[in-house]
């Protein structure tokens, strides 16, 4: 008999055998992005079963809760998208090779290395083929130069943070 596993853990799971990550023959190994994951999708454990998500947002944001603005801003977070939120750009490289989001959300001003920072070394990393890139990457600052630099860089899109339940983004996806 087979140990249960909480669904939500099993939805990221299909997720990375979807996208050939970490197969193995040991189905009993449970990743940091799983553990994770357990916390942050869907607000908390399921034993419904789960469906399949389509879409994965990584946000780094150290001052809000963006989940309750794209929730305030009537945006679906749940059910069928993966959402995680890192309260510092600390080890933002590892962190975003295991995430693999398709929506990457980086803050201007975020310790210890700035939104701008950030994207430098994912499009290093992207250049040497060491990471797939996400499909959006969107800088969040209040200040319109930060978010002008962002776009500079490659971000393929910039907001006011404020305002980022309101990027179109979000119904075309």
């Amino acid at each position: 008999m087979r140990a249960h596993r909480p669904a939500t853990s099993l939805l990221v799971r299909r997720l990375q055998l979807k996208r050939g990550v970490g197969k193995s023959s040991s189905s009993s190994s449970v990743s940091s992005l799983e553990r994770e994951s357990e916390a942050t999708v869907g607000g908390g454990k399921s034993t419904t079963p789960a469906v399949t998500p389509t879409l994965k947002i990584l946000a780094f944001e150290d001052s809000y809760d963006i989940r309750d603005m794209l929730r305030d801003g009537d945006v679906e977070v749940e059910g069928t998208t993966v959402f995680s939120q890192r309260w510092t750009s600390e080890n933002c490289l590892e962190v975003i090779k295991e995430f693999d989001p398709d929506v990457l959300l980086l803050d201007y001003y975020m310790p210890p290395f700035t939104g701008l920072a950030v994207l430098k070394m994912v499009n290093e990393e992207v250049k040497a083929g060491r990471l797939r890139r996400p499909r959006r990457i969107m800088g969040m600052s209040s200040e319109s130069s930060c978010n002008a630099s962002m776009l500079r860089e490659g971000a393929d899109d910039a907001c006011v943070k404020w305002d980022i339940s309101s990027w179109n983004g979000w119904k075309n996806r």
